[in-house]
């Protein structure tokens, strides 16, 4: 199988950050040799299996942004998108912020399936990993304000109505939030979710937040713009919210916006996002 990146647990660094190492999340990754980061090669490299590698970062130059990649003797995994950069930053006048977290969106932890949430807060550019109940999640830093957590199904100590731990842990520090639990409800056995509306109806190559109007909304766990996968913030029985990563390979095209939820998807309709 050819090696593939699918995120990285930081996205943004610094120059002169205490942050040395940080964890690729993937497939392929069982005959690994290196790792290359721009120009410059990771220094050291733990390769756990097939899907996680662990790097020591070489030197990088600030102000740039490189893609990130693995490379066996066979090949070299793929520069796609988002997925495989990472960017550096000058910290000689703002150094990152001591870490805290201040919310999740959502803020209840779905016991019955695995969700990627927002983790919200300050210092969570220095963030490599995160713990639920004991059990470890995988995290990606985006900026110093904002990481997402993916929390597996199945929590440890989880109930419904419960509070568990989220830890996470940086450079010498370790925040902690609380969080409640739900249990699952069964899914509706009246049809499936349906999309009636989406704003805004135009969105910049960036990507951005978007609320999706409809019908049986409720037990969304899935919004895709186009093929692009977005991250569900909130739902309920008749709005969800989302957010959408770049889109940068799909400007200037119509997507059709559509979600779906454990039994059902929505049919193919006419609402779509207007990529600028």
């Amino acid at each position: 199988m050819a090696p593939r990146i699918d995120s990285l647990s930081n996205h943004r660094i610094g120059v002169g950050d205490p942050l040395r190492s940080i964890f690729l999340f993937g497939s392929g990754f069982r005959d690994v040799v290196g790792v290359q980061i721009g120009d410059a090669w990771a220094e050291s490299l733990n390769v756990d299996g097939e899907t996680v590698i662990t790097v020591e970062l070489p030197h990088l130059t600030a102000g740039t942004t490189s893609w990130v990649v693995v490379h066996t003797l066979d090949g070299a995994s793929p520069c796609e998108g988002d997925a495989q950069l990472i960017t550096v930053d000058d910290l000689t006048d703002v150094p990152p912020a001591a870490l805290r977290l201040d919310e999740m969106v959502p803020p209840t932890i779905a016991l019955d399936r695995s969700e990627t949430y927002w983790l919200l807060g300050s210092g969570l550019s220095q963030v490599t990993m995160a713990q639920i109940g004991g059990t470890a999640c995988r995290v990606e830093s985006y900026d110093d304000t904002r990481l997402t957590v993916h929390i597996p199904d199945g929590v440890d100590g989880g109930a419904d109505g419960a509070t568990v731990e989220l830890l996470v842990f940086a450079p010498g520090q370790r925040a902690t939030l609380t969080l409640s639990c739900s249990a699952p409800v069964a899914p509706h056995e009246d049809g499936w979710p349906v999309v009636t509306s989406v704003e805004p109806a135009r969105l910049g190559v960036e990507g951005g937040r978007i609320m999706i109007e409809g019908v049986r909304l409720d037990w969304v766990n899935g919004v895709f713009v186009g093929d692009v996968p977005c991250a569900v913030e909130s739902v309920s029985a008749g709005t969800v919210y989302a957010a959408v990563p770049s889109l940068d390979a799909h400007r200037g095209e119509s997507l059709v916006v559509t979600v779906t939820d454990p039994s059902w998807a929505s049919p193919a309709g006419s609402v779509a996002i207007t990529v600028e």
